[in-house]
C-alpha cells in the first residue's frame, strides 16, 4: 500500500512539502483554511477538514515550536507516524506511539522552490522508512540534533545578518562583487584544517587596517561593535597581544 502523506500547518516547511512531495498522495490541513486552501491550490495537492488515523499515514507537523505539543495532544495518533521538523524541539513533544524527527538542513523561505533531495535532512527515530525518499543524517537523541541546529543557526541566520549589516555600508557595492570571496570563505571555513586558512587584518595583526576598518564603521555601531568581537576573538586564538 502507498504510504500517504499529511501536511499540518501552513507555513514555510509545509509549503515546501507541498510542492516538493511530487508524485505522492499528499493531502494539508491548517487552522488558517484560507492559507491552507492557498497551498493545496499552487501544489495541486488536497485540502482536509478531518484528520483520519490509520497504519499508512505519515503526518508532518510543520508548524511553530510553540504549537508541536498541544496540536500533537489535539491529534494523538496511535497508528499513523508522526513526525515534527524541529531542530530543537524533544522527539517526545509528539503525542504518538511511532514518531520521528525529520529537520531540513536549509534555509526555507515560502515561495522560493527548493529540490527537497538536494540538501541533508536530520533524522532522529525509528521509522525513517517512514519518510519520503529525501537525503537523511541520522541521530540517535534530542541533543545530537539541537548540536547541529546551533551550528546551522550560527553559519546561517548570523552569516546573513552580517551581510545585511554590510549593506548598509556598501550600498554601492555591484553585484556579484563579493559571490567569489564569499564562495572561497564557505569552502575554506567547513574544511578540518579552517584554522590554518583564516586570513585578514586581525590573523596578521595588521593594527593600522583594524583602526581604519573601526574608522569607517563610527555610524554603524551594531557592525562596529561585530568587528570589534569578532577581531578580539581572532586576535586572541592567534596569540596576538590585545
Amino acid at each position: 500500500m502507498n504510504r500517504r502523506y499529511l501536511l499540518l500547518g501552513t507555513g514555510n516547511v509545509a509549503w515546501h512539502l507541498a510542492h516538493g512531495l511530487n508524485d505522492t498522495d499528499v493531502s494539508i490541513w491548517g487552522r488558517n483554511t484560507d492559507k491552507a486552501k492557498s497551498i493545496a491550490q499552487s501544489a495541486n495537492i488536497r485540502m482536509t477538514s478531518t484528520v483520519e488515523d490509520c497504519d499508512n499515514l505519515t503526518v508532518f507537523f510543520a508548524v511553530n515550536d510553540d504549537s508541536i505539543q498541544d496540536l500533537s495532544t489535539r491529534f494523538s495518533f496511535v497508528d499513523a507516524t508522526a513526525v515534527h521538523l524541529s531542530g530543537s524541539l524533544s522527539i517526545n513533544a509528539l503525542k504518538a506511539k511511532k514518531k520521528m524527527v525529520m529537520w531540513p538542513v536549509s534555509s526555507l523561505v515560502t515561495g522560493e522552490s527548493q529540490d527537497l533531495t538536494a540538501f541533508p535532512w536530520v533524522i532522529q527515530g525509528n521509522y525513517s522508512d517512514h519518510l519520503p525518499s529525501f537525503s537523511f543524517f541520522s541521530v540517535n537523541d534530542d541533543l545530537s540534533r539541537r548540536r547541529f541546529h546551533l551550528a546551522a543557526t550560527v553559519l546561517n541566520n548570523f552569516i546573513h545578518q552580517m551581510g545585511v549589516m554590510v549593506q548598509d555600508v556598501i550600498e554601492d557595492a555591484p553585484d556579484g562583487l563579493y559571490n567569489t570571496l564569499l564562495h572561497q570563505t564557505v569552502q575554506r571555513m567547513m574544511r578540518n584544517d579552517a584554522e590554518t586558512l583564516q586570513t585578514g587584518p586581525a590573523k596578521r595583526n595588521d593594527r593600522e587596517s583594524i583602526a581604519n576598518h573601526l574608522e569607517l564603521l563610527h555610524n554603524h555601531n551594531d557592525l562596529k561593535d561585530v568587528y570589534s568581537l569578532f577581531t578580539t576573538i581572532i586576535k586572541t586564538r592567534y596569540g596576538h597581544e590585545l
